[in-house]
């Protein structure tokens, strides 16, 4: 039975689990941008019950899709693009609001329909800041997902919103 000395067990683990523990780190998200799931999927049932009412009242179109649909579609754009635009690297995206309330950014998405389907041109997020970082609230046009996420992620890299990203900041009506 061969033994071994505490320093050499000690030398063998600084060698090779520090370097992994020391990778995962810096390679770790450094910023949480959470998708609240359950605004997008109230402001989709309620832009639903609205235009089934007006479709009944006005002849207009009701809701193609169901709510869960349209924000499941529209998440998962958004999820998709966040996570392939090269400006969103080391921001983690989340569903689900981490422990600690003050140190994470939230997107949301108030849903358009054009014809009874999501208008992702009509249609527009918001974005709020951890506390103490950058202005508040910033929005923009929904549009192209990936021009979106660029400006969304340069938004969250920047601080915050800056005289040049305030207010609607993905093109215009």
């Amino acid at each position: 039975m061969r033994k071994y000395s505490l320093m050499g067990v000690a030398v063998l683990f600084a060698a090779i689990v520090v370097p992994i523990a020391g990778c995962g780190h810096l390679n770790s998200p450094s910023t949480i941008l959470v998708i609240d799931h359950w605004w997008d999927s109230d402001y989709a049932k309620g832009l639903c019950e609205s235009a089934q009412s007006n479709s009944i009242q006005f002849g207009t179109t009701p809701c193609i899709d169901t709510p869960e649909g349209m924000t499941s579609d529209v998440e998962t754009g958004i999820i998709s693009a966040l996570r392939e635009n090269p400006k969103c690297s080391n921001i983690s995206i989340s569903m689900t609001f981490p422990s600690d309330q003050r140190n994470h950014w939230m997107l949301m998405v108030d849903f358009a329909l054009e014809h009874g389907d999501i208008s992702p041109k009509e249609s527009s997020w918001t974005m709020t800041a951890p506390t103490g970082k950058g202005t508040d609230i910033t929005e923009g046009y929904l549009g192209d997902y990936f021009e979106a996420a660029t400006r969304i992620c340069t938004i969250i890299k920047g601080g915050g919103a800056t005289e040049s990203t305030r207010g609607y900041v993905n093109g215009s009506h």
